[in-house]
């Protein structure tokens, strides 16, 4: 039996955990990958740059694997442009082969209108072509169940897992800077944020490359907005950093996992807004500090009580590298999809052609 893996995150995808892992336990594997990541500031960008990028990436790679031999059983992807576009490519081969398995599906209501109509119609047509949908939150998965109540079976949820590569000091180790750090775009609330550091000793940087998600006018004396910090950049910045603060608005929709896991990861105090999405990530309540949603006192007083008390941010940054090294991390994440894997394998062996 044969699984294909299909993703434009990285063309140096073949060396995460999750393909060597995919590789080691499924012995007809192979992963088709390559830099097609929507990088963008406005939406203009994303439209008329960034879509046509990964609509050509998706046909090209859908069509490789198609057309491989031995053909696939299962091509495993993480994005709706993929796995439509393979769905298209798959009705015009009129075959019932190979079974489509969406990772990491998030939906966003786009409103009551037209706009909203044709979302949900195309979310609904390339769950069509898929055999199963898995969510990172439990949280997502019952909406989409209420959303797609004709094709609730689909659904099923694992935790999102990020990969490190090496052990980081303990955070009474690490060289900080004594800096407040946020990152992100999806569903921030950094009009939340920037409010609560006003009246505050404090100031932070938010790495944010989305007008939309962080605009120029919340930048301040206290509110330091990095346009272009990517891979490396980033990735010091956290490790330089005091305390990460992940402010979210008040949704249901995923968001915020990943750059609260990093800094789990990284063995950094971390303070979250509380939403559904995040508290399937709670395994113990001294992990994390979880502040309401859209409330800047709140927030205010918790980086406050951190940020003077150093021994409860090493305890609360040492618990979390134990949480995340438990359940969080890439490897650990490997060996769920990888057993769900095995699971779709076996369904399409005794699926007919």
């Amino acid at each position: 039996m044969t699984l294909h893996y299909i993703t434009g995150a990285s063309a140096e995808a073949d060396d995460w955990p999750l393909s060597r892992k995919l590789d080691s336990e499924i012995p007809d594997y192979r992963i088709f990958c390559g830099d097609a990541s929507p990088r963008y500031r406005t939406k203009a960008a994303l439209l008329f740059r960034e879509y046509p990028k990964m609509i050509w990436f998706a046909l090209k790679k859908s069509w490789q694997s198609i057309f491989a031999r031995p053909k696939p059983d299962v091509v495993l992807a993480h994005t709706d442009i993929i796995l439509f576009c393979y769905g298209l490519l798959k009705l015009l081969s009129f075959s019932s082969k190979p079974r489509l398995v969406w990772l990491g599906y998030i939906y966003s209501e786009k409103g009551t209108g037209l706009v909203g109509r044709l979302n949900r119609l195309f979310h609904r047509i390339v769950i069509g072509f898929c055999a199963r949908v898995i969510t990172y939150a439990g949280s997502d998965e019952e909406a989409c169940r209420r959303v797609f109540p004709s094709q609730a079976e689909k659904f099923s949820t694992t935790l999102y897992g990020v990969g490190l590569g090496f052990t980081p000091k303990p955070y009474s180790e690490q060289a900080r800077a004594g800096t407040i750090l946020s990152a992100g775009r999806s569903q921030r609330d950094y009009a939340c944020l920037a409010e609560a550091i006003s009246d505050t000793d404090y100031a932070v940087d938010i790495v944010c490359d989305n007008l939309d998600a962080c605009p120029d006018r919340l930048a301040s004396e206290k509110v330091r907005i990095h346009r272009k910090v990517h891979g490396r950049d980033f990735i010091d910045m956290l490790q330089s950093a005091e305390l990460v603060v992940v402010p979210l608005s008040d949704t249901s929709a995923s968001a915020g996992h990943m750059v609260m896991q990093q800094a789990m990861a990284y063995r950094k105090p971390v303070i979250v807004t509380d939403i559904p999405s995040i508290r399937d990530y709670i395994f113990s309540d001294d992990s994390l500090v979880l502040v309401p949603p859209n409330d800047p006192a709140a927030l205010a007083a918790a980086i406050d009580r951190l940020m003077k008390d150093d021994a409860a941010r090493d305890a609360l940054a040492g618990r979390a590298g134990e949480i995340f090294d438990a359940h969080l991390s890439m490897d650990r994440m490997a060996e769920r999809v990888t057993e769900l894997m095995k699971a779709e394998l076996a369904a399409a062996d005794s699926q007919p052609i």
